[in-house]
C-alpha cells in the first residue's frame, strides 16, 4: 500500500487529529508492505522538523528504518516522467508529491493510504 505524509505524520505525532486512525490503518494484518516514496519520507521529514524538531524527525526515521512492514521506493527517471505527464493530464493544484502518490496508487490499483480528502478525491476520480 502506497503511503501519503499525511498517514506517516498521523502515525507519528500522537496530537494529530488522526493518529487513531493511523495507528489502526498501520496495524492492518492484511496489509504486507507499507511503501513510502522517496519523496514522501522527505515531505514527512521536513513537516516533522518544522513542527517537533530535528530529534523528532530524526527518532521517526529510525523507527521507518527499523520497521519491516516500511519500505521506501526510490522515483525512477522513467516513473519521474510519468509523474509529470499525469500532471499534464490531471491538471490540479496540487503538489508533485500529492501526483506522485496518485501515480503509484494507480500504478499498485490499491487506494493510497492517507488523510488527505483532496488527494483521495482525486485518485478516485481517476481510478474509474
Amino acid at each position: 500500500m502506497i503511503v501519503d505524509s499525511s498517514a506517516l505524520v498521523a502515525l507519528f505525532v500522537e496530537n494529530d487529529e488522526h493518529h487513531q486512525s493511523a495507528v489502526n490503518g498501520f496495524s492492518d494484518k492484511t496489509v504486507a508492505l507499507f511503501v513510502i516514496p522517496d519523496r514522501i519520507l522527505e515531505e514527512t521529514l521536513n513537516v516533522l522538523i518544522y513542527r517537533h524538531g530535528i530529534d523528532f524527525a530524526l527518532s521517526v526515521l529510525q523507527k521507518i528504518k527499523a520497521n519491516q512492514r516500511f519500505t521506501v521506493s526510490t522515483l525512477s527517471e522513467g516513473e519521474h516522467a510519468e509523474v509529470l505527464l499525469s500532471m499534464s493530464t490531471l491538471r490540479k493544484k496540487i503538489s508533485f508529491e500529492d501526483y506522485l502518490v496518485i501515480y503509484q496508487a494507480l500504478k499498485s490499483r490499491e487506494a493510497p493510504f492517507c488523510f488527505d480528502q483532496q488527494l483521495l478525491a482525486i485518485y478516485r476520480s481517476s481510478s474509474k
